[in-house]
């Protein structure tokens, strides 16, 4: 089953979200991981394309350093995935990370170490389960046919 999973980190840890990424796809290839690596400048349209991204995930997790408490696109990413109902963890990349991100703090998120892996991909696993659905796409010529229609053979 597959789950889709909104990677949230700072521009310094970016190699350590690619090592992350590498490892949990290699235990667990059906988790599809996302990010929106700022590239410009944190604006309006910036928000916009991540929030897309958000939405199409079933969780967000936000790996963090020891700097990443200081990012305001990373505390926005981790409140607006709590806003659009997404589950939120947070995994440090380091054993002891003297001060995380406001947000994890305020919203209660237990922290894992990056090296518990394995619970990591299971409670990813867990929340795919849940959030799957058997999706029926309807095209014009099924609907038409439905209502008794027809466009003649295909």
């Amino acid at each position: 089953m597959a789950c889709n999973v909104f990677l949230s980190f700072t521009t310094e840890d970016e190699v350590f979200a690619h090592l992350f990424r590498g490892q949990a796809e290699a235990r667990q290839p059906s988790l599809v991981f996302r990010d929106y690596s700022i590239k410009e400048a944190f604006e309006y349209t910036w928000k916009k394309n991540a929030e897309r991204l958000i939405k199409a995930c079933s969780a967000t997790i936000c790996l963090i350093s020891e700097t990443t408490h200081r990012s305001e696109a990373v505390d926005w990413e981790v409140r607006r995935s709590a806003e659009l109902g997404k589950r939120v963890m947070g995994v440090t990349i380091e054993p002891i990370v003297p001060t995380v991100p406001a947000a994890l703090v305020e919203l209660n998120v237990k922290l894992l170490w990056w090296e518990d892996i394995e619970k990591i991909i299971g409670e990813l696993n867990a929340i795919g389960t849940r959030h799957s659905r058997t999706r029926v796409i309807r095209t014009s010529r099924i609907l038409n046919a439905e209502r008794g229609r027809s466009f003649g053979t295909v």
